[in-house]
């Protein structure tokens, strides 16, 4: 959350795109069939068209047959028809200066509930369908400047819009969402530095449940100093303060320290804070749609706090880490059951809900083989 905003309480996962290389095409095609009459055709595409020029496409057909597994009459596996392309162009003048810029458009169909023909233990019929479009738009550049400052720069858009249908009821939205973001870093002597300004804007409007719709904007400023103490031990600090039209400031703390330590050892602790804006998507709303839900008056933005620790061990070619961590989210987005003909209602929980685990991963790589 301090480096990348309200919505990243749960961290981050940075999908990093692969480059077209000069002089090394790449042509793929994929086509993949399921026993469940599932359909995957997917073509990627990856050029240099000189030294500072090139592009990649990654374009796909899916499909899926309507499929009852177990004979009750009820769709299990839904009929989906999904069109898909993304194209990406970059340029790189090899000087430390580089843009990537991409679109991406998808277009679904998905049909499901009781099977045609069939009907419901009540001999009702029920239907649930899908029809989904989404457009979106991103740009990134990074410019080294003088004195060693490196400049990044990025931003992106995207709109969805959905047509669902469960049961009798139908829910018709629009989800936009727009992103800009300006960073300056640098090392200098033991000091690795960022610190940058963010803005985001995101509007769901709901056509037939008007009472869920929203307008959300974030202005943010954050920053990061990681110090190397001595030559086995480093700390970084950082921090964000958010500023939500609806729900005011927020502040976004996280320390941690790196020991590395002898016979290829590192220990790293981690604790930090983050919060998000409530919205009404969740596991029970996913399932039910939002039309015989209400919202509870007065909601809160979920507070989350956590701590994380680890142990790696290296030496090739193995790699073992095992790690611990919990994290507690203060006033939790709730779906609470209807009472006396009430609606179900979406409420901030009384108590908190805390995570705690341990995970254990052991890795051996060498040449080709992982």
């Amino acid at each position: 959350s301090a480096l990348y905003g309200m919505s990243a309480i749960g961290g981050v996962v940075n999908l990093v795109s692969k480059r077209p290389k000069a002089g090394q095409p790449e042509q793929e095609v994929l086509v993949n069939q399921t026993s469940h009459r599932g359909t995957d055709a997917a073509l990627w595409l990856s050029r240099a068209i000189n030294d500072q020029w090139s592009y990649s496409t990654l374009a796909g057909v899916h499909t899926q047959g309507r499929s009852d597994l177990d004979g009750d009459g009820w769709t299990d596996l839904p009929w989906f028809r999904r069109l898909q392309a993304r194209p990406r162009v970059y340029w790189d003048n090899g000087g430390g200066k580089s843009v990537l810029a991409t679109i991406g458009v998808m277009g679904e169909r998905r049909r499901g509930g009781t099977m045609p023909g069939a009907t419901l233990p009540d001999r009702s019929v029920r239907a649930e369908n899908l029809d989904t479009t989404r457009v979106d738009a991103g740009v990134f550049g990074r410019f080294v400047l003088s004195g060693g400052h490196v400049l990044a720069v990025r931003a992106s858009s995207a709109t969805s819009r959905r047509d669902r249908s469960l049961g009798g009821n139908r829910e018709r939205d629009r989800n936009q969402t727009w992103f800009a973001e300006s960073s300056l870093n640098a090392t200098r002597g033991r000091h690795t530095w960022v610190g940058g300004t963010a803005i985001q804007h995101e509007t769901f409007t709901a056509r037939d449940v008007a009472r869920f719709s929203y307008d959300y904007r974030t202005i943010g400023a954050f920053g990061q100093d990681e110090i190397a103490l001595a030559r086995r031990l480093s700390i970084s600090a950082s921090g964000r303060v958010d500023h939500h039209n609806v729900f005011g400031t927020f502040a976004s703390p996280k320390v941690s320290a790196l020991v590395r330590a002898d016979g290829g050892v590192t220990f790293r602790v981690s604790g930090g804070r983050g919060h998000i804006a409530p919205t009404p998507f969740t596991e029970e709303t996913d399932v039910t749609g939002l039309t015989p839900i209400a919202v509870g008056d007065g909601l809160r933005p979920e507070d989350a706090t956590s701590l994380a620790g680890d142990v790696t061990w290296r030496r090739a070619p193995f790699e073992i880490t095992g790690t611990v961590f919990r994290s507690r989210i203060a006033h939790p987005l709730a779906f609470r059951d209807s009472r006396a003909g009430a609606p179900p209602r979406l409420v901030n929980a009384e108590r908190p809900t805390t995570t705690e685990g341990t995970e254990f991963i052991a890795r051996y790589h060498e040449d080709d083989l992982d």
